[in-house]
């Protein structure tokens, strides 16, 4: 199994308490991986976990002193996706200046750590699709231009001094568990309790990739010593519609109706086309994403029909 390679290892994953980061501990959790969790946000878990922000240079450089971690798998980050100035300086002040403060810790104390960066592919925002790694990134949010720049910061970490790392953009994950602080979670449960929903016309398109998929990428990143300094496109290389995603779970779930489509205008700017391109990932990984759309959102579904009982 590829985890074998995370055996007797010890790993440390900011955000861990999080929806990627949940799904991460639990493939670890199935080989002889030593794991920690940091995290503002601790819970009680099997795992060891601390209490840490990751802004608090003095907490974290305790933290990963502590570990010693082979690998750090960093997922905490500001996720709100707005246009709003005063936003501007948390998103960087948590995306960016938390992200240096682990690499500052690294280099001071010559931990050297491999570290696995969660960007995104709203990276690329409204550059032409499909999007490549050589594309011009256009952010268009506080989010993702504080991941761009967490990007540019982790290219120029490697480049200076050598550090070992990959950076993953994804496209929109989706799976069980899940908070519904995104459309898809928000449109399932909407339909499965029968409530009105309303959404756009639906003509983007968007390519969604499953946790389960996304978790295998990353761990084949990570653990390729080839692979350094370098981004990877997460994706599954197919795209559809919303509304196309729409009518999939409203015959997925059998309750037809409830979504009202067209009720609400595009945003301003609205990406329209939202694509990644997935050749050099295909090439320099053994990965594919395994789970379709169809099944995806049926595991997906079945898991809020037991939240929602």
């Amino acid at each position: 199994m590829l985890t074998e390679k995370f055996n007797n290892k010890t790993v440390l994953i900011t955000g861990g308490n999080g929806f990627i980061g949940s799904h991460l501990c639990l493939r670890f959790n199935k080989e002889k991986t030593n794991i920690y969790i940091l995290s503002r946000n601790v819970n009680a878990s099997i795992y060891h976990s601390i209490h840490c922000d990751i802004n608090d240079r003095a907490e974290l450089e305790k933290a990963i002193c502590l570990c010693k971690p082979d690998y750090i798998f960093h997922l905490a980050a500001f996720k709100e996706r707005t246009k709003d100035i005063d936003k501007l300086y948390e998103a960087l002040n948590v995306n960016l200046f938390g992200t240096l403060n682990i690499f500052h810790c690294l280099l001071k104390n010559n931990i050297n750590s491999k570290v696995v960066l969660l960007g995104t592919g709203e990276e690329y925002g409204s550059a032409r699709s499909p999007y490549t790694i050589k594309t011009r990134e256009i952010p268009v949010s506080d989010y993702s231009l504080a991941k761009l720049c967490t990007t540019k910061l982790s290219e120029f970490i490697f480049n200076e001094y050598q550090l070992p790392l990959v950076i993953i953009r994804p496209s929109l994950v989706y799976g069980p568990g899940q908070n519904d602080d995104m459309f898809l979670p928000v449109l399932i449960q909407s339909v499965l309790s029968r409530k009105k929903i309303e959404i756009t016309a639906g003509e983007q398109l968007r390519d969604y990739i499953f946790i389960d998929d996304l978790v295998s990428l990353i761990l084949e990143a990570s653990a390729l010593d080839s692979i350094n300094g370098e981004i990877i496109n997460a994706g599954t290389g197919v795209s559809l519609k919303i509304r196309e995603l729409a009518n999939k779970v409203e015959k997925i779930t059998g309750y037809p109706g409830y979504i009202d489509y067209g009720a609400k205008e595009y945003r301003k700017n609205e990406v329209m086309d939202y694509r990644l391109d997935m050749t050099e990932t295909f090439t320099k990984l053994k990965w594919r994403p395994q789970v379709t759309i169809d099944e995806g959102l049926k595991r997906t579904i079945d898991s809020y029909k037991e939240i929602l009982k």
